[in-house]
């Protein structure tokens, strides 16, 4: 059907439209085609009743049939601003009116319209019809609209972020803040946007303590170099007089083939509380370095994840070996021990383990360097993590001397008991008692000894079984009289 021939028809305009979806390809194609014809153009009377259209008008709304009918009865829109009310009082006030609107189509599309609706005058200068026409700006608005809600979406990513995030212009002021920025920093954002870092009222210090000059901080490095600075430590102390450490890393934005930075992303973590951590974990460590100085016993460390072991110096001179010599792991330590106690401390260690007991303790002979067996005391605690053996710490005594000691007395002891006891049938039947009982008491006696010195260790109930170990001394010593 052809179009009916207006007196007045305004010029056409041509565009292009990006479709609101990749995935539905079918209305992509139909919005490029409605979006690359010409402004459509409809003529009403003076009460909108239609009265002609052109093609690219009836291609949008498909108006074959609607002579006749009024346009707003016809078509559904809605106003992006106004109404139908507010468009014909403008009308009648000033002979046009102008807006934005939404068409709605029946296949569910909608298309934005710059809208003019002007009277067609008579030779007597008298409206006689009304020219509609709509100029298509959908690419425009879901342009904006997707403009809108990428900004939006950036701007709650960057707000959420852990890390305070500046953008620093070419002439080094501030073009963007996060919110987290503006915490760290203790300066609102407002106040960031448009100045220099260094011109706030921020002291800046270096780990050693020294001021931190402003041509080092990271980004100005970045900016007049280009080069990235990454993980910079600085004590920051903020306006407020309160004092945290920041770790700051800065990138640089340049164009393709030039070389000097147009902008500068800056990134700022507040590491207050892992410095603190650190400075924690290097007193403790000092402190375990001079503890294992001051004693006799040889501290050890063993990671029970890695298998590793730390050992402190003591332990050199008690084994004849130098550092250079010991493996640092636990298989080079068993490898020294008694191959007839080794089994038994093994077993002893994983029954611990196992049971999730937390302290350890046991007795063996060790290889030192020269060949010769010492006998050494070893505790330990054992350390978890998730339930699960992490490490175990512990120190070891030597006591061959003292071994050596109890063994001279033994042997002393006993010869005393051997030059006073009658040489009799009789007599050699005491003198079996007496050695039985005597090797009972100093057996009794040695071990309340090695629960003593682990009371001494810090053991809780080492005390107590030493005092149990004297009291059966004083039963057998009792029970020999009857």
């Amino acid at each position: 059907m052809k179009n009916p021939n207006p007196k007045q028809l305004l010029s056409a305009v041509k565009g292009s439209f990006i479709a609101n979806t990749e995935a539905d390809k079918a209305t992509a194609a139909l919005y490029e085609d409605l979006q690359n014809l010409s402004d459509s153009v409809i003529q009403t009377d003076l009460h909108f009743s239609i009265k002609g259209w052109n093609e690219p008008a009836e291609k949008i709304y498909g108006l074959p049939g609607a002579l006749g009918k009024n346009i707003f009865e016809l078509v559904t829109i809605s106003f992006i601003k106004g109404s139908v009310e507010q468009l014909k009082k403008e009308m009648a006030e000033r002979g046009y009116w102008e807006g934005e609107l939404i068409f709605h189509r029946h296949d569910g599309l909608h298309i934005y319209f710059r809208t003019t609706v002007n009277y067609v005058k008579d030779g007597d200068e008298k409206p006689s019809s009304i020219i509609i026409v709509n100029h298509n700006i959908t690419r425009e608005r879901l342009a904006e609209k997707k403009l809108a809600e990428a900004e939006d979406t950036y701007q709650t990513l960057v707000n959420t972020l852990v890390d305070g995030v500046l953008m620093l212009d070419a002439s080094g002021k501030i073009t963007t803040c996060n919110k987290r920025a503006a915490e760290i920093l203790d300066v609102p954002m407002e106040r960031m946007l448009g100045v220099m870092p260094v011109s706030h009222d921020w002291k800046v210090f270096k780990l050693d303590g020294r001021n931190f000059p402003d041509s080092e901080l990271p980004a100005i490095v970045t900016l007049q170099t280009g080069f990235p600075q990454k993980n910079v430590r600085m004590q920051l102390q903020k306006p407020s007089g309160i004092s945290l450490w920041i770790s700051v890393s800065s990138q640089a934005l340049i164009r393709e083939n030039e070389f000097n930075p147009y902008a500068v992303v800056v990134s700022l973590s507040d590491i207050s509380d892992l410095v603190k951590k650190e400075e924690e974990l290097q007193k403790s460590n000092e402190r375990f370095s001079y503890s294992s100085k001051v004693t006799s016993d040889a501290i050890w460390d063993i990671n029970l994840e890695t298998n590793e072991i730390y050992r402190s110096e003591t332990f050199y001179p008690l084994s004849g070996y130098s550092p250079g010599e010991i493996g640092p792991e636990m298989d080079w330590w068993f490898s020294k021990v008694h191959p007839d106690d080794r089994d038994r401390v093994k077993k002893k260690i994983d029954a611990h383990i196992r049971k999730g007991l937390e302290r350890w303790e046991d007795e063996y002979r060790f290889k030192c360097a020269d060949g010769s067996y010492k006998i050494l005391y070893d505790t330990g605690l054992i350390l978890y993590k998730n339930k699960k053996p992490a490490r175990l710490i512990g120190a070891i005594r030597d006591l061959t001397e003292q071994k050596k000691r109890e063994q001279q007395l033994l042997d002393e002891q006993e010869q005393r008991y051997k030059m006073t006891s009658p040489v009799t049938t009789k007599g050699k039947e005491k003198d079996s008692t007496g050695k039985k009982l005597f090797a009972d008491i100093n057996e009794t006696v040695k071990r309340a000894q090695s629960h003593i010195e682990s009371a001494q260790a810090g053991s809780g109930d080492s005390l107590h079984k030493a005092i149990e170990y004297l009291i059966q001394v004083q039963e057998l010593i009792r029970n020999s009289g009857k």
